[in-house]
């Protein structure tokens, strides 16, 4: 059974979402453009797995990359890892 992802309904019905979409270009001063759609909707292929001590995991394996980010019962962030996969 694969682990549940954030998803793209999650990226594009939150607000969080809608206001880096709405952010127009030059948002920071510093000239940026605006935030895109493909790097926002990235976020949603996130999964979500849940861990042994009632916490929650945030991983993703793409491009090379593999992210995951722990976070504890208590909502802290207990682990952040980041490695490149050797294929």
């Amino acid at each position: 059974m694969a682990a549940p992802t954030l998803g793209g309904d999650y990226v594009t019905n939150t607000t969080w979402a809608q206001e880096l979409m709405a952010l127009p270009e030059n948002w920071d001063s510093y000239k940026s453009p605006r935030i895109a759609m493909r790097a926002i909707a990235t976020v949603g292929q996130f999964a979500t797995v849940p861990t042994c001590d009632g916490g929650v995991q945030l991983e993703i394996h793409r491009d090379g990359w593999d992210i995951e980010i722990g976070i504890g019962a208590d909502g802290r962030i207990e682990d952040v890892n980041v490695s490149v996969c050797k294929t």
